[in-house]
């Protein structure tokens, strides 16, 4: 398979109301699935709501966004990239009961390290990657409130070498690149962008594109909640820098095609990445560590 249509959901969370997320999700799958789409994506802690500031945590709730996520997945025949809290070293913990000793608050939800972390479940309910944000957006605090990720996560769905990104990694091209180095023809960005700063994201997810020659999918939050204005504008950006979609703020489903045989293209007509020099970038980089 060389095409794949993906639908966006581009949506605004509801505060405090998880059930209330999974519920609207789940008419969304129905739809893009009805619509003969092979994944969709939400946006970053759509169903959390994002807040960078945000001290709660429940066992409870975020095993049953992956439960419900995987049951929509499987009852409708479709992928879905969402994304949830996961406790600290949780897969260390897996099997045992890895909240027994983290501490309660005054509303009985545990209080424990956490992270940001995108989940990819595949067409039959199998979690293919989990990917926990690398860089947490520091402006915001999110770097207090939350534990970083240190490991890339990369799967392969239908023909497509899917690599995941969120929201504030957009500004750091090393992800990126490690992603095209080995492979990836897709890169996928969920996030929660705000208004004030979207046309650096605009700049941003096309430069991805085009340097590292490969499609961009970035799936942004609509409308306002307690911690900013977000504008939407998801889009697809094809490997030539070429915008295949840039949705408008309304929320909604959009839906792109991609093409796998559109990156093999562009990379043979121009062979960036084998013409990069990393021996010699890798040398600048020593002489500029030893001088200071």
């Amino acid at each position: 398979m060389t095409k794949l249509k993906t639908a966006l959901a581009q949506l605004s969370p509801e505060k405090d109301n998880i059930e209330k997320n999974i519920a609207t999700a789940a008419s969304y799958i129905k739809s893009a699935a009805e619509s003969n789409a092979d994944l969709i994506i939400f946006p970053e802690q759509y169903f959390n709501n994002w807040d960078p500031l945000c001290t709660r945590y429940s066992r409870e709730e975020q095993d049953g966004i992956i439960a419900a996520l995987k049951d929509e997945a499987s009852a409708n025949g479709i992928a879905v990239l969402g994304s949830y809290y996961k406790a600290h070293n949780a897969s260390e913990n897996a099997g045992d009961n890895a909240d027994s000793n983290a501490a309660k608050d005054g509303t009985g939800k545990e209080n424990t390290p956490k992270e940001n972390t995108s989940v990819f479940i595949d067409d039959c309910g199998k979690i293919l990657a989990e990917y926990s944000k690398i860089h947490l957006f520091s402006p915001a605090g999110e770097n207090i409130n939350f534990v970083a990720g240190d490991r890339p996560a990369v799967c392969t769905y239908d023909g497509f070498k899917f690599g995941l990104t969120i929201c504030y990694d957009l500004r750091f091209p090393e992800l990126f690149l490690y992603y095209a180095e080995i492979g990836c023809n897709c890169v996928i960005n969920q996030s929660a962008w705000a208004k004030a700063r979207m046309e650096q994201r605009r700049i941003l997810s096309r430069a991805r594109a085009v340097e590292n020659q490969y499609y961009f999918i970035g799936v942004n939050i609509a409308g306002k909640n307690p911690q900013d204005e977000y504008f939407g504008e998801s889009n697809v950006i094809d490997p030539a820098g070429t915008a295949v979609l840039e949705a408008d703020g309304t929320e909604r489903l959009f839906f792109a095609e991609i093409d796998s045989e559109c990156v093999i293209a562009v990379r043979e007509n121009l062979p960036i990445l084998s013409d990069r020099r990393e021996t010699l970038y890798m040398e600048w980089r020593r002489k500029f560590i030893r001088k200071e």
